[in-house]
């Protein structure tokens, strides 16, 4: 079984850092030999989506549909496809999730609903 922790704070170490600390280590209790990987997303550079669409039109065979953007997430996703968990830790800022963590949502969304693939 492999969890990924996905940090979303700015703030390495601090409040939200240690609280996804804390699921890990439940997890790893409750699940003794659990894969870990944590993804600190202030460590990566993620863009924002463009709204191309590019990834809700293609077509391609496999399991995701390549984003245009060439950035970190094209070493992200082979970690999303491993992964049998998600953890997220994000503070609330304005109400919401950070704006790293919405970058990131907003970058997996249609690169793995692919709905051209049932065309």
């Amino acid at each position: 079984m492999n969890l990924l922790a996905v940090l979303g704070s700015p703030r390495k170490g601090k409040s939200t850092d240690i609280l996804l600390e804390k699921v890990i280590e439940g997890a790893r209790s409750a699940a003794p030999g659990i894969a870990v990987k944590k993804l600190t997303l202030i460590d990566r550079d993620i863009q924002h989506c463009r709204n191309c669409l590019a990834c809700r039109d293609s077509k391609q065979p496999g399991p995701v549909a390549r984003c245009s953007i060439r950035d970190d997430m094209d070493d992200i996703v082979p970690d999303l496809l491993e992964a049998d968990l998600l953890a997220f830790g994000t503070p609330v800022h304005m109400g919401y999730a950070t704006a790293l963590v919405m970058a990131f949502l907003e970058r997996i969304c249609w690169t793995f609903a692919r709905p051209a693939r049932g065309s």
